[in-house]
């Protein structure tokens, strides 16, 4: 980065245009060192943060060299759970500005204070996100030394999931364990915030090391569940507090939490470093019981806001409504028009075969008993017919039932009508009718 220059009012303002291609679109907030503006990339398209130090600060080689070492540290993170710096550049007047990418929701201080504490899972679960963002910026030898809720971001992962992706923030005063950024703390100095400062921190911040961010992460665990710190009162009382008071155990105000969890937290806030625990990695190893909330991958993490789709967890996500009927119409639209006979024609085939089988069951179970064996003769008698069968036994052979039913007309019951001799009809033995087919209408009498 250059030297500073002598501010431009005009540098930065509303509808202002950054190194040709940046476009500020509103003021987003300010805190004592920066102003954070939204701005559109105009060859992209995309949105982005801008984070600008303020003018007059410009003029303070320390503030400029730990805002260039903020931009430098957090461009060698690639954690998911890190704020990604896009751009580091100077204004025309001199004033430096980070480009970073734009987050959607708010950050844990804004949480605290709208629902005071969290349940227990959800508390763990944005601890354990934050160690993963400490824990990469640990090993490359940097040390955050302002870990509070108000730079732990919460944000969205879409409208798929209730889940937020906590984004590790400001490493305006972090510290590089090396002799340069030794020599550019104080012995005396002071960084950070009280409520969350380790007691080595608050005796010199010339030699803290990765340790005191871990007391800090314990501090907002602490927090998040009790919906307290674990020292109360002014800048002074605080500080004091945790040179010399012990801790209380969280149980003073959550009689009911987990003694198991009770152990953890009071070991990150252990007096002695050497009795806390050793790395991040270490204490959200000691966390993961407590949360059975699935870790949220790199991967999944690093796509923007929205673009996932509606409900991970470990079941595979719904597609949206609009998606699946698009890609149904397109594979009915591909496939080829069905052939064959439709719905209508085949019910009145069915019907149709189905009433003539009924009709045929009728006609082969009645037989001629229940409708009549066969039809009666005309009405004229026939004439007389010569028999070979002497007339006394004319009227033996057939019983009178079967002739009154062969001969219903009224010329059958008179005596001057000549007797016909009597014919005996064989049918055949009654069948049920095959299946499947139509059943055939029974053969007419031999005498018909």
């Amino acid at each position: 980065m250059g030297s500073s220059l002598p501010p431009s009012p005009g540098d930065v303002a509303e509808g202002a245009t950054l190194a040709g291609k940046y476009r500020l679109v509103r003021e987003l907030g300010a805190g004592g060192m920066c102003v954070v503006w939204e701005a559109e990339h105009l060859g992209l398209g995309s949105s982005v943060a801008v984070k600008v130090l303020k003018s007059d600060l410009a003029k303070d080689k320390d503030c400029v060299e730990r805002f260039e070492r903020e931009a430098k540290a957090a461009a060698q993170l690639q954690s998911a759970n890190v704020a990604r710096v896009i751009d580091v550049d100077w204004l025309p007047s001199g004033v430096p500005y980070i480009t970073m990418e734009l987050l959607i929701g708010h950050d844990l201080g804004k949480e605290l204070a709208q629902v005071r504490r969290l349940p227990v899972e959800t508390a763990v679960d944005y601890v354990r996100q934050a160690c993963n963002g400490i824990a990469e910026a640990h090993a490359l030898g940097i040390v955050h030394r302002d870990v509070k809720p108000e730079n732990l971001f919460l944000t969205d992962l879409g409208s798929l999931t209730d889940r937020k992706l906590v984004k590790l923030l400001d490493f305006g005063i972090a510290k590089t364990l090396s002799d340069e950024a030794r020599r550019l703390t104080a012995p005396d100095a002071v960084f950070g915030t009280v409520d969350y400062m380790s007691p080595e921190q608050i005796r010199s911040a010339s030699t803290v090391d990765h340790r005191s961010d871990l007391w800090s992460l314990g501090v907002i665990l602490y927090e998040l569940i009790t919906g307290r710190t674990p020292y109360a009162g002014d800048a002074r009382s605080v500080i004091a507090q945790i040179v010399s008071d012990p801790v209380k155990p969280p149980t003073a105000f959550i009689p009911d939490l987990s003694p198991q969890l009770v152990a953890v937290i009071m070991k990150a806030l252990a007096k002695d470093r050497e009795l806390r625990y050793q790395s991040a990695q270490e204490l959200g190893n000691a966390l993961k019981p407590f949360s059975e909330l699935e870790t949220i991958t790199n991967v999944v993490a690093m796509l923007p806001p929205g673009s996932l789709p509606r409900r991970t967890s470990t079941k595979p996500p719904r597609m949206p409504e609009s998606v699946r009927d698009a890609r149904t119409h397109a594979s009915w639209e591909s496939l080829p028009p069905k052939r064959g006979i439709s719905r209508a024609w085949l019910f009145s085939v069915v019907a149709i075969v189905f009433l003539v089988g009924t009709i045929g069951v009728l006609l082969r179970l009645g037989g001629g008993e229940r409708f009549g064996t066969v039809a009666a003769p005309p009405a004229s008698p026939p004439p007389p017919v010569a028999s070979a069968i002497p007339a006394t036994a004319s009227a033996d052979p057939a019983p009178p039932q079967l002739a009154a039913t062969n001969d219903p007309s009224p010329q059958a019951s008179t005596t001057s009508t000549p007797a016909r001799p009597a014919r005996t009809v064989k049918r055949p033995p009654r069948q049920p009718p095959p299946r499947g087919d139509s059943p055939k209408p029974p053969p007419l009498p031999d005498h018909l």
